[in-house]
């Protein structure tokens, strides 16, 4: 069974300076993520997403 759902949306923040290493970090993510490795998840700090959150400055 796919699990879906409003309770499964998280957020994360990368830590600056991010036109230093930021990128990479997301893209590394990313690309993790895509290819199913498991890494993904201890690469950030996540926390639960909700629609009505406001955006991390």
């Amino acid at each position: 069974m796919e699990r879906r759902g409003p309770d499964l949306h998280f957020q994360a923040q990368v830590e600056g300076p991010f036109d230093a290493v930021g990128h990479e970090t997301v893209a590394r993510v990313l690309k993790d993520w895509a290819s199913e490795r498991p890494s993904w998840r201890e690469a950030l700090p996540w926390v639960a997403w909700t629609p009505t959150s406001e955006p991390s400055q």
